[in-house]
Parts: C-alpha cells; structure tokens; sequence
C-alpha cells in the first residue's frame, strides 16, 4: 500500500509545487519584459531617426527664411520641384547669332537675325519659350532661375547687353 505522506513532506512537496510555478512566471514575465524592452528600443530608434529628420528640415526652413528676409531665393533650393541650379544657357555666337538651351535637357533654340537689336529681340523670346515652364515656377514660388552665359566672342559689350535681357527677364545670370 501506499504510504500517505506525513505532514513536513507534504508541505515540502506543495512548496517545490509552487517553486516551479513561480519559476515558471518569472520565466513568462522576463520573456514579456524583454519583447517590451526591444519595442521600446526600436522606437526610440525610430523617434531618433524623425528627430533628426526633422532637425534637418528645421535647418533648411530656417535657411529658406533667412534667404527670404533678404529677397534672394534660388529657385533649386525649392524642395517641391527639382529645378536645376542653372535652368539654361545662352551661347553668343555674334552679334547677330545665339542659341539658347535649356539645362539638363538640352533642347535649344537658334536665333539668327540681320539686326544685332532685332537678334536680341528674337533671344528674348527664344529664351522664354525654351524656359517658359521654369518662367512659370519662378514667378509661382517667388524665385529666381540662374542662367549661363557663354560668350564664344571676344565683346563684353554684347556679353553685357545679354545678361540684362536675362536680367530683365526676371533670372540671374550664374558666374561660376
């Protein structure tokens, strides 16, 4: 038969009983912590990551507000639409032939005249309609297109005379 046991054993064997359900919670609960620890982590990584994001977007509106206070913003700075830094450029051939080009794209416009002025009528709108939607853009957003200027002529005077048609039409000429 068996024996019953006595009242110390019993007890003892309630108590281990209890130890290894006690054990066995701790183990669920450190298992809990330790899921909850690794979320926590990851987003805190995750706030750090918009936290930075966000410093650099501070940084770069407080630029565009400073440019603002003194009424110069280039229009590639824009974070909306990607602008070229120079929009286009203009090649001076003579007096009486130019090409204008748009910028990365490359399509251009030859202007040949008899009449230097009538040439420079001509450039004026050739370079408009080469650049009308970056025009169009600049006058939206407030801001200024750069346009290059490239003298194959030896005249300074109708490289002078050409930056203020760019001048006049709202753009800056880029001197880099």
């Amino acid at each position: 038969m068996r024996r019953r046991p006595s009242g110390s054993e019993a007890l003892f064997h309630s108590l281990s009983e209890f130890a290894y359900i006690l054990l066995f919670l701790a183990l669920g609960a450190l298992a809990v912590l330790y899921v909850e620890a690794a979320a926590a982590k990851a987003r805190a990584h995750a706030y750090a990551e918009e936290n930075e994001r966000l410093a650099e977007e501070v940084a770069f509106l407080e630029e565009i507000l400073e440019e603002k206070r003194h009424g110069v913003v280039p229009c590639w700075k824009r974070p909306e639409e990607e602008v070229p830094k120079v929009a286009g450029r203009i090649v001076i051939h003579d007096a009486t032939s130019f090409t204008a080009v748009r910028g990365a794209e490359g399509r251009s416009v030859e202007v040949e005249a008899r009449e230097a002025q009538q040439a420079k009528s001509e450039l004026d709108e050739a370079m408009r309609k080469v650049l009308g939607e970056e025009l169009t853009y600049a006058g939206e957003k407030n801001c200024y297109l750069r346009i290059e200027i490239e003298n194959e002529t030896n005249d300074f005077e109708l490289y002078d005379e050409v930056a203020s048609i760019v001048t006049g039409a709202g753009m800056v000429v880029a001197r880099e």
